[in-house]
């Protein structure tokens, strides 16, 4: 699946295209109170940890933007096609 979307796609493509679909998340997917109920646990110095089984084209973008400090997830792996 991964592979189908992302072929011959450069990596300065796919990270705009991770970012745009950061900038949707957060504006329009995140769960009622829950940008609310992170910054209180952060301004309390609680570990506040982003674990997802979601890859990390979009998840690191995803946990830097929100202010995670720790995150797990999916790694992906690039291979450079043979020219």
């Amino acid at each position: 699946m991964l592979q189908l979307a992302f072929t011959g796609k450069t990596e300065q493509q796919i990270t705009a295209n991770a970012n745009a679909f950061v900038d949707q998340l957060i504006k329009e997917g995140l769960r009622p109170n829950a940008l609310q109920s992170l910054q209180q646990h952060q301004l309390k110095g609680d570990l506040v940890v982003l674990a997802t089984a979601s890859v990390d084209i979009y998840v690191e973008a995803l946990a830097k933007r929100l202010g995670f400090r720790e995150v797990v997830c999916t790694k992906t792996l690039q291979q450079q096609s043979a020219a």
